[in-house]
């Protein structure tokens, strides 16, 4: 699959959270301006964006210059294999931009205190901030995992998959014997 590198010029479409490695965070930028080879051209759609650096205090709604690796998702190498490039476009996002260096992620503009965007933003890290204070470490990882789909706390042997599926969870959790 062809990759370039390019600079990424638009709006934070998500709360930035960290990923699931714990070596950055991801996001989904709504692209506004593509500049590649010395030129620069308008765009539109949306991409998915992985930064190496610690999650910014960002929030949907910024204005945001990226400069990184823009390639398509990957085709499934087998009939069986989970297409994440059709998930990932049914959500609208066609490719994904990796940024190596934390510099090369710049906020350049903030959402006025006003917007929707900014009002998620805070409420997602004052949920994240009342958790972590008021439970345990691993009872906030667990909580912070199923509420707002931060893994980033919890251990690899939590990580590696020994959380029940989502179906089993929500069944137990609503009393329902699940079959």
């Amino acid at each position: 699959a062809p990759c370039m590198q390019v600079r990424l010029e638009g709006e934070l479409a998500s709360v930035p959270e960290p990923s699931a490695s714990g070596r950055g965070w991801t996001g989904v930028i709504v692209c506004e301006t593509l500049v590649w080879r010395g030129r620069r051209e308008p765009v539109s759609g949306r991409a998915r964006i992985f930064v190496s650096a610690p999650v910014p205090a960002w929030d949907p709604g910024d204005e945001i210059t990226l400069r990184g690796r823009l390639e398509p998702f990957a085709a499934p190498s087998n009939p069986a294999e989970f297409d994440y490039s059709a998930f990932m476009a049914h959500q609208g996002v066609r490719a994904q931009l990796t940024v190596r260096e934390r510099e090369e992620a710049v906020r350049v503009g903030r959402t006025p205190r006003w917007s929707w965007g900014a009002w998620a933003g805070a409420l997602h890290r004052r949920v994240q901030r009342g958790l972590e204070s008021e439970m345990e470490p691993q009872a906030s990882a667990l909580t912070l995992s199923l509420v707002l789909g931060d893994r980033s706390r919890l251990t690899r042997w939590q990580r590696s998959g020994w959380l029940p599926p989502a179906g089993r969870l929500s069944a137990a959790a609503s009393g329902s014997t699940a079959v």
